[in-house]
């Protein structure tokens, strides 16, 4: 995460305040700023310098490396608590991964406290606060902005106080910049479609092995033309997830969070399954039991699959959730459709219009 702070308000004391924390990548960012363009050196714990730029444009901060032409970069709106990145090769998306709270929601408090210390930079001048966190302990930020909402200077100490990194501004234009928010055009499935090719057609609902009639925790695998949609929805989260044909999205959305990743040509899933040398039959088909997650100490996940793969039954079990056992109650085959592949227009409608705040 780079180290772009700006105070959220101003102090009029020396007494310590508790400041909300933007989203992760600005948290300390100002919720009001001068429109302005600036471009930072950042030099962190030896590492070679890179340089970055900012342009901020009301609610909408945009984060940039130096030299960047494509709409790639971190793009936050701090009213809403939306953030989106994106990774682009010329006018086509390869990544985007966009996360909001709900409102009420924050990420993170922390206790700011003015040191009485001033610094000049580029011949603006700027007062010193220092940021901890109020939750845990962790290292010290000391944030130097101007009465505009413009940071100057940010340095991060390890707990010594010896400094880990710091990020300088090296230049800064006020003036009408162009859009920070994300680009549009890249906020649709048209974007990010992917391609079809061979491989099993069929449908299975899997419900829970409890209470089977139990609609409220159902999970629904699709397959094909060699892409694979799953659909969890139980009463703490509800998820999409797509894999094959060069694309991966996954989106989930509970009370406090809703997140999406979707990414091309992403790097090939390695099937780590262990056979546990046990079979089962479901719905009249033989199947396997297989450790799919193996070595994973926090979560567990066991999966009996038939020879092409297909899911009959699942048993989940982890810390932040109680164990539960999925199995198949319908299964249909060659009936499933493209459309059925189609990621809910909901997510993508959602991206859009946080994005146009």
């Amino acid at each position: 995460m780079t180290l772009v702070f700006a105070l959220a308000l101003q102090l009029a004391a020396a007494q310590p305040i508790i400041v909300q924390q933007g989203p992760p990548s600005a948290p300390f960012a100002a919720h009001t700023a001068v429109a302005h363009v600036a471009t930072y050196e950042e030099r962190m714990d030896g590492r070679r310098p890179h340089r970055i730029v900012l342009t901020r444009n009301g609610e909408w901060l945009r984060q940039q490396e130096q030299g960047q032409a494509d709409a790639s970069g971190i793009y936050s709106n701090f009213r809403t608590n939306f953030s989106i990145m994106l990774n682009a090769s010329a006018s086509r998306p390869t990544y985007l991964q966009a996360d909001q709270l709900a409102p009420g929601e924050r990420y993170g408090r922390f206790e700011v406290t003015p040191t009485g210390a001033s610094e000049r930079i580029l011949g603006e001048r700027c007062t010193v606060r220092r940021w901890r966190r109020v939750t845990s302990e962790g290292p010290t930020w000391l944030s130097c902005q101007t009465q505009d909402g413009v940071a100057l200077l940010d340095r991060v100490l390890y707990y010594s106080g010896a400094e880990l990194g710091s990020t300088r501004i090296v230049a800064l234009t006020r003036a009408r910049v162009p859009d920070a928010a994300p680009p549009v055009e890249m906020l649709s499935w048209s974007a990010w479609t992917p391609s079809e090719g061979a491989g099993p057609n069929d449908e299975i609902v899997l419900r829970d092995a409890t209470d089977p009639s139990n609609i409220a925790a159902e999970m629904i695998v699709r397959r094909r033309a060699g892409i694979t949609v799953t659909i969890d929805t139980n009463v703490r989260r509800r998820s999409f997830d797509l894999r094959g044909g060069g694309v991966r999205l996954g989106y989930g959305t509970s009370p406090s969070q809703t997140g999406l990743v979707v990414s091309r040509d992403p790097i090939p899933l390695v099937d780590r399954a262990v056979s546990l040398g046990r079979h089962e039959v479901v719905l009249g088909r033989t199947c396997a039991w297989f450790d799919a997650a193996p070595g994973v100490s926090d979560a567990g996940r066991l999966e009996c699959r038939t020879q092409s793969g297909m899911l009959l039954k699942l048993q989940t079990s982890g810390r932040a959730q109680p164990s539960i056992t999925l199995v198949a109650v319908h299964l249909r085959i060659g009936q499933t459709t493209a459309a059925q592949m189609t990621p809910p227009e909901s997510i993508f409608q959602w991206l859009r219009s946080e994005s146009q705040h």
